[in-house]
C-alpha cells in the first residue's frame, strides 16, 4: 500500500511557509509531486514571475517534466470551465488509453467532466465504481491538481472525499491533488468524518477505500491525526476505525492526549467498545500499544505526558471485558506503577496508582506482588508523615481508603475509588480481609490512622459545599469513623487540638457530617472521662457581644457538643447507676449559654445551619424544654441581626447614675435604646429598673418601660435574666432569710417571698409569672432526669420514686394556685385606693387566673387536689368566670359529697358552692344533673344528719340555692322544700330552747330570716 509519507516534510513546510528556507534541503523526489502546485505559483501569475525567487525557478526548470507542465498549462481552462457550466449531458467515464497519449487539453477535459459530473451517494455501502489503472494514478494526479486549482468552481471538497471512497485507485490520486492544494486538506477530512459517510462498514471495499485515504492523509500530514481521530470518535460507528487509525499512526503523545480520556468516559462511543467481543484484537493491539510505553518507560525511562491517565487507562483495558491479561500483564502493571510512583512523585499520580491496586483483586490479591505492595505503601506512609501539608491530598486518600478497610465500610470505599480511576470496582468480603492485613503489614495501623487524623491540616471549610452534599471523604468523615470505633481513645491519641482548629474554622453553609462528629465526640468524652473540647476553648466563643454574627457557628457548634455531652451523661448515669461519675463540664456553663437566642439564630437563618438544626433542637427539648425559641423571639433575634453593625456601647457609670438620681426613667430609656449585645451585658441593671419602678413615686412609663424590656429580654436569654432578677427581687423582699437560686429550682413556690409590691402592679405580675413558669418547668425537668440516675434499692424502687416526686409537683403546684389566688383577693387592697386599685384588681385577676387555667389544663390531677383543698367561697364568682377550666370541677363534686363524717361539712359545702357557681355560667346538662345530686344529698343530710350540723350548714348554703332556683326553676320546688322544712325545723328548735333566745341574734332567727328572703327573692325572680 502507497505511502505519503516522503512528501511529508515539503508539504510541512508549504503550509507553515518556510519553504523557501528549507529548499535547498528537499531533493528532486520530493520536490516532484508539488512541481504543479509551484509551477501554477511561480508562472501562470504575471505579479509572480517578477517577484518570485532564482532558486525556484531554476529549481523547477531543470526537472525534465518542465516543458510538459508548460503544455499542461497553455490548455484554455477558463473556456473549458464556461463550457462545462453550460452542459446539460454529463460523460463522466475515464479513459485509461487517453492517460497513456500526450493529448494533453483532452485529458484536462476528461478530469474537469469528471469533477463537474453529479454522483449518487445515497448509497454509500455500495461496491467501488472503475475509475483509472494503477499505473497511471501519477500522470491523473498531475491534471487533477492542475484543474482543481485553476478551476476551483468545478470541484468541492465534497466531490473529492466521495470520490476517494468511491472511485478505485482514486485514494493516491485525491490525496496527491490535495497535497498540491493544501487549502482543501481539512475540508476534505471534514467531509470524509462525515456521518454519512460513517454508514460505511469498514470492512467492505468503500471501507477499505476510506480507510485508505485516512491513512495516505496521515501520512502527509502527522499533524491531523488528532483531528481525524477526535472526528472519528465521535460517532459510533467510526469509534473502531479511530482506534485503530490512532494505535497504527498516531505518535505516543497524541494517543494518550486523545485515547484515554475517551475510554475513561463511559459514554463515549470508544468507551462501549471495551466489551464487545467483536473489537477485541483492536483493544489488544491498544493495550500492546500503551503496555510497550509502560515497558519503554521501565527499560529506559521514557516520559509518557498525563501519567493519571495514562495508567487510568492501562487499567481499564487490563480490566475490560474484551481483554484476558496474563500474569506478565499484572507484573507490567505493578512494577509501571511502583517504579512510576518515585519518577512522577505528585500526589495525583500516587492517588490513581494506591486506588488501582486497592481496586483490582487480581493485583492485590497475588501473593507475588504483596511483599513489593507492602514496601511500596509503607514508602507512601513516611512520604505522608515526612511531607507535612504539602502532602495532604495524598493523606487523606490513604487515611480514607484505610479508614473504610478498618470499619469495613466498602459501601464507601467502593464509589471512592471507582471515581478516581473511572471503573467499575467491587470488594468482596474476602478481599477486604486480605486488603486488611496488606495495610496493616505497611504499618496502617489502628493508632497510625488516629495519628494521621490529627496531623490533618483545616480541611472542614464548607463554603464551597451544598447543605446537602453527600461527599463522604472529608477527613471529618474519617475521624467520625474512627470515634464509632473508639480508636483514640483506645490507642491514647488526643483528638482536641485536632477538632478545635477545625472548629475554628467551620463556617456555613454547615456541612451535615459536623453534628455526627460532635456527637460522637460527646459519646467519647462521657465514656472516657475526657475533654475532647477544652473548657477554654468554649469559653473564647461565647465571649464577646451576643449578636457577633462572626461568632454565631463557633458558638452553635459548641452548644450542641455541651447538650449533647451532657444528654449522654444524663444515660450514662441511668444506664450503668455510677452516680459519681466526673461531671467535666460543670453546670455554670450552661448558664453563660444564651440556647434560646441561638437557637432563634438557627431557626432565623435555616439555610446556613439546616444540617444541625434538627440535631439541636432535639438534645435542647431534652435537656431544656422551657428554653425554645417562640416567634417573638426569632423576630428580635432577626432586628438584631439587622441592626447589629450600628451598636454603641453603653457607659455603664454614667447609666448607674441615671437610675440611681430622682429621674431613673432617664437611664431607662437609654437602656432600651441600647442594642441587643448592651442590653445582655447589662442584664443586672434591666433586674434593677423592675425594682426601682415599684419605689414610691414612680411614673406609669417608668413601670411600663422597665417591664418591657425585661419581657423582651427574657424572650432572648430567659436563664441568666430570671436568675439574676431573682436574686434582686429576694434581696429586697421582706422575708430576712434570702433563698438561693438554687432552692428555688427545688421549691418554685419559695420565689413568692418577693417584695409584695410586684403583687400590686399588673405589669410586674407579668413578669413574675413568667419567672415562676420557668423556675417550675426547670425544677420538673431536673427531678426527672434526677429521678431516672437515681440508683436502685429495694425497698424503694423508680415506681415509688415517680410517686414522691408526683406528689411533690402537686403539692408545689398547688401552693402556687392558692398563693395566686391570694393575690386576687381584694380584701388585701386598702379601701382608700379608689377606682385605679379596682382597674388594677381585674387586671391582676386576669393574669393569676390565665396563669391557674395554664395549670389546670396541663395537669388535671392539680385541679383535683386544689378543689379537695377548696378555695375562698367569696373568690368562687370570679375563679369560675376567670378560668375556664373550672367547669372540670363538676367531675369532682359526687366524690366531695360522699365523704361521711362531720369533718366532711365544709367540703359539702365547698361542692354545693361551686356546683351552684359553675351551673351560673355553664347552663348544660351536666351541671343539671349535678345540682339534682347536690339536692338529694341535702334531702339525705335532712333526715340523717344531726340537726345542728344541718343547720349550720344549711346558714351559708342558703345563698347558693337561691342562686340555682333562678339558674334552673325545675328545681325549685325540691329546693324550696327543703329550705321550708330547714325552717321548720329552725323555728321549732327556737321554741323548744329558751335559752337560744335571749342571745342578741341566734342561728336559728338568722336562718329563719335567711331562706325567708331568699325564697322570696328567688320566687319574683322564676315569675318575671
Amino acid at each position: 500500500m502507497a505511502t505519503l509519507q516522503p512528501m511529508a516534510e515539503v508539504f510541512a513546510a508549504l503550509q507553515d511557509g518556510t519553504f523557501l528556507e528549507k529548499l535547498s534541503n528537499f531533493n528532486d523526489e520530493q520536490i516532484r509531486p508539488f512541481l504543479p502546485s509551484l509551477f501554477i505559483s511561480t508562472f501562470m501569475s504575471v505579479d509572480n514571475l517578477e517577484t518570485c525567487n532564482e532558486s525556484v525557478l531554476s529549481r523547477i526548470v531543470s526537472f525534465e517534466d518542465a516543458n510538459r507542465l508548460q503544455s499542461i498549462a497553455a490548455v484554455p481552462f477558463s473556456s473549458f470551465e464556461q463550457k462545462l457550466h453550460a452542459a446539460t449531458n454529463y460523460n463522466a467515464m475515464i479513459n485509461d488509453q487517453l492517460f497513456r497519449s500526450d493529448q494533453e487539453e483532452d485529458k484536462v477535459y476528461q478530469v474537469a467532466m469528471k469533477l463537474i459530473a453529479p454522483e449518487n451517494e445515497d448509497d454509500p455501502s455500495g461496491d467501488v465504481i472503475p475509475f483509472i489503472s494503477e499505473d497511471i494514478t501519477d500522470e491523473a494526479a498531475l491534471i487533477f491538481s492542475f484543474v482543481v486549482q485553476l478551476c476551483p468552481s468545478l470541484c468541492t471538497a465534497r466531490k473529492l472525499a466521495f470520490m476517494a471512497v468511491a472511485y478505485n485507485n482514486a485514494p493516491i490520486v485525491i490525496a496527491k491533488t490535495i497535497a498540491n492544494n493544501p487549502e482543501l486538506f481539512y475540508p476534505v477530512l471534514h467531509e470524509l468524518c462525515d456521518a454519512k459517510l460513517a454508514r460505511i462498514v469498514e470492512e467492505s471495499p468503500r471501507g477499505r477505500q476510506r480507510t485508505y485515504i485516512f491513512a495516505l492523509l496521515l501520512s502527509l500530514c502527522p499533524g491531523a491525526g488528532e483531528y481525524i481521530v477526535s472526528n472519528l470518535l465521535e460517532t459510533k460507528a467510526d469509534a473502531p476505525l479511530a482506534l485503530k487509525l490512532a494505535v497504527e499512526m498516531l505518535n505516543d503523545e497524541s494517543l494518550i492526549a486523545l485515547i484515554p480520556p475517551e475510554i475513561i468516559n463511559r459514554s463515549r462511543p470508544l468507551a462501549q467498545l471495551l466489551h464487545r467481543s467483536a473489537a477485541r484484537q483492536r483493544i489488544l493491539s491498544l493495550y500492546r500499544r500503551l503496555a510497550g510505553m509502560a515497558v519503554a518507560f521501565l527499560t529506559d525511562g521514557t516520559h509518557i505526558e498525563d501519567t493519571e491517565s495514562f495508567i487510568i487507562c492501562l487499567c481499564t483495558l487490563y480490566s475490560s471485558s474484551s481483554y484476558k491479561p496474563t500474569p506478565e500483564d499484572a507484573e507490567l502493571l505493578v512494577s509501571y506503577l511502583i517504579t512510576s510512583s518515585s519518577h512522577f512523585a505528585h500526589d495525583c499520580h500516587l492517588i490513581v496508582a494506591v486506588a488501582i491496586i486497592m481496586g483490582i483483586p487480581t493485583v492485590n490479591m497475588n501473593n507475588a506482588f504483596t511483599e513489593r505492595i507492602v514496601k511500596w505503601l509503607s514508602s507512601l506512609r513516611e512520604m505522608c508523615a515526612n511531607g507535612g501539608n504539602s502532602r495532604y491530598t495524598l493523606s487523606h486518600t490513604l487515611l480514607f481508603i484505610c479508614t473504610c478497610l478498618t470499619t469495613k465500610k466498602t459501601e464507601q470505599l467502593v464509589p471512592f475509588l471507582a471515581n478516581i480511576i473511572k471503573m467499575k470496582v467491587m470488594v468482596p468480603p474476602r478481599q477486604i480481609v486480605f486488603l486488611q492485613s496488606l495495610i496493616v503489614d505497611a504499618g496502617f495501623t489502628e493508632r497510625e490512622l488516629a495519628l494521621m487524623c490529627t496531623r490533618l491540616p483545616v480541611s472542614w471549610v464548607t463554603c464551597n459545599l451544598s447543605a446537602d452534599s453527600s461527599d463522604v471523604s472529608i477527613p471529618a468523615y474519617c475521624v467520625n469513623e474512627l470515634l464509632q470505633g473508639n480508636l483514640f481513645a483506645k490507642n491514647g491519641v488526643e483528638i482536641k487540638g485536632w477538632m478545635e482548629r477545625q472548629l475554628r474554622e467551620c463556617s456555613t453553609p454547615l456541612h451535615p457530617l459536623v453534628p455526627g462528629l460532635l456527637d460522637r465526640l460527646a459519646i467519647m468524652s462521657v465514656a472516657d472521662s475526657v475533654k475532647t473540647i477544652s473548657t477554654q476553648f468554649i469559653e473564647e466563643a461565647f465571649a464577646g457581644p451576643l449578636t457577633a454574627e462572626d461568632t454565631f457557628t463557633r458558638r452553635i457548634v459548641c452548644t450542641f457538643f455541651l447538650l449533647a455531652y451532657r444528654l449522654h451523661y444524663d444515660l450514662a448515669r441511668a444506664t450503668d447507676r455510677v452516680t459519681q461519675r466526673v461531671l467535666l463540664y460543670p453546670d455554670t456553663m450552661y448558664t453563660s449559654i444564651p440556647l434560646r437566642y441561638l437557637l432563634g439564630v438557627v431557626e432565623h437563618l435555616d439555610s446556613s445551619y439546616s444540617s444541625i438544626r434538627g440535631w439541636l433542637i432535639r438534645v435542647a427539648s431534652e435537656l431544656f424544654p422551657y428554653m425554645q425559641p417562640s416567634t417573638e423571639s426569632v423576630e428580635i433575634v432577626r432586628l438584631s441581626l439587622r441592626e447589629n453593625g450600628r451598636q454603641k456601647r453603653i457607659n455603664e457609670t454614667e447609666l448607674e447614675r441615671h437610675l440611681q438620681g430622682s429621674n431613673p426613667l432617664t437611664g431607662m430609656r437609654k437602656l432600651e435604646a441600647a442594642g441587643l449585645s448592651e442590653q445582655f451585658r447589662l442584664l443586672p441593671l434591666i433586674a434593677r429598673c423592675t425594682l426601682l419602678s415599684l419605689q414610691k413615686g414612680a411614673s406609669r412609663e417608668c413601670v411600663t418601660v422597665s417591664t418591657r424590656l425585661w419581657l423582651k429580654m427574657e424572650s432572648v436569654v430567659p436563664r441568666s435574666l430570671i436568675e439574676i432578677t431573682a436574686r434582686e427581687w429576694l434581696t429586697a423582699g421582706e422575708c430576712k432569710e434570702i433563698v438561693p437560686v438554687e432552692k428555688i429550682y427545688e421549691i418554685p413556690p419559695l420565689l413568692f417571698r418577693v417584695h409584695r409590691k410586684l403583687f400590686s402592679s399588673p405589669a410586674h405580675l407579668e413578669c413574675f409569672l413568667r419567672a415562676l413558669s420557668f423556675f417550675v418547668q426547670a425544677g420538673k425537668t431536673r427531678l426527672g432526669k434526677e429521678i431516672n440516675v437515681c440508683p436502685e434499692r429495694e425497698d424503694f424502687n423508680k415506681v415509688d420514686r415517680e410517686l414522691v416526686s408526683s406528689t411533690s409537683d402537686h403539692s408545689q403546684a398547688a401552693t402556687i394556685v392558692h398563693a395566686l389566688v391570694e393575690i386576687i383577693d381584694p380584701r388585701r387592697f386598702k379601701e382608700n385606693e379608689g377606682s385605679l386599685c379596682l382597674v388594677r384588681l381585674d387586671e391582676l385577676t386576669r393574669l393569676a387566673c390565665e396563669e391557674i387555667h395554664q395549670m389546670f389544663i396541663t395537669d388535671r390531677q392539680l385541679l383535683k387536689l386544689v378543689l379537695w383543698q377548696m378555695l375562698p367561697l367569696h373568690l368562687l364568682p370570679t375563679l369560675v368566670e376567670s378560668i375556664p377550666s373550672m367547669h372540670i370541677a363538676l367531675s369532682e363534686v359526687n366524690e366531695m359529697l360522699a365523704i361521711p363524717g362531720e369533718r366532711s361539712l365544709e367540703r359539702r359545702l365547698f361542692a354545693v358552692a361551686v356546683t351552684a357557681q359553675i351551673s351560673h355560667k355553664y347552663r348544660i346538662v351536666q351541671s343539671a344533673k349535678t345540682m339534682e345530686l347536690v339536692v338529694d344529698v341535702l334531702h339525705t343530710m335532712l333526715r340523717h344528719c344531726p340537726t345542728a350540723v344541718h343547720l349550720s350548714l344549711m346558714q351559708r348554703v342558703v345563698p347558693w340555692l337561691e342562686q340555682t332556683i333562678e339558674v334552673f326553676p325545675q328545681l325549685a320546688g325540691d329546693i324550696t322544700q327543703i329550705l321550708m322544712t330547714t325552717s321548720a325545723i329552725a323555728k321549732s328548735r327556737l321554741a323548744l330552747n329558751p335559752a337560744a333566745i335571749s342571745t342578741s341574734t341566734p342561728l336559728e332567727t338568722r336562718l329563719t330570716h335567711s331562706i325567708d328572703e331568699s325564697i322570696t327573692r328567688a320566687m319574683a325572680n322564676v315569675t318575671v
